[in-house]
């Protein structure tokens, strides 16, 4: 990844958790380990794919709702 305003571990955890939200098994494998390559802790990969589960879960839940409107 280019340079830019947000250095190379922060654009993998973004990738990270984009990866892990579309169910792409091979791209979070690949990213992981990038990931701790540039320094990343269990800590943040864990947080990172936290945060994905969270936001994939509350669209779920979000387009449920239409599931009881009349």
């Amino acid at each position: 990844m280019t340079p830019g305003a947000l250095d190379a571990k922060t654009k993998t955890l973004i990738s990270l958790a984009l990866d892990a939200y579309i169910g792409a098994e091979r791209g979070v494998m690949v990213l992981a380990s990038r990931a701790r390559d540039l320094g990343a802790t269990e800590q943040e990969i864990s947080e990172t794919l936290r945060i994905s589960y969270s936001i994939s879960s509350s669209r779920c839940l979000a387009a449920s709702a239409y599931a009881f409107q009349k």
